[in-house]
């Protein structure tokens, strides 16, 4: 379930980066078809608070991905231990025995 909810997250900060890359990249430039279009051009505190919203979701994302991974880690490690108990399951990443 964690990998899933990261995933869409992952996803939804993609596409938000898409739409909002041409007006916060045309705040660099000087180019008077960028000037003459003022709806691809992002002011600076639009382009402050994206910076802001990214770094924050690469930071937490970053930590949900450890948590993860360590979860992963642990179901690994007794899942090999498990496996020489023919009496139990080896678990998947949600918790349930396999097959079940």
């Amino acid at each position: 379930q964690g990998a899933h909810t990261l995933a869409a997250s992952i996803h939804q900060m993609s596409s938000l980066l898409q739409r909002k890359s041409t007006a916060y990249l045309s705040t660099t430039s000087s180019s008077s078809s960028v000037l003459s279009n003022p709806t691809n051009f992002m002011k600076d505190s639009e382009r402050s608070m994206l910076e802001n919203t990214v770094a924050s979701f690469a930071a937490a994302t970053a930590n949900q991905i450890e948590s993860l991974r360590r979860a992963a880690q642990l179901l690994m490690e007794d899942g090999v231990a498990a496996s020489d108990d023919s009496s139990t399951f080896m678990t998947d990443l949600t918790g349930h025995r396999a097959g079940i």
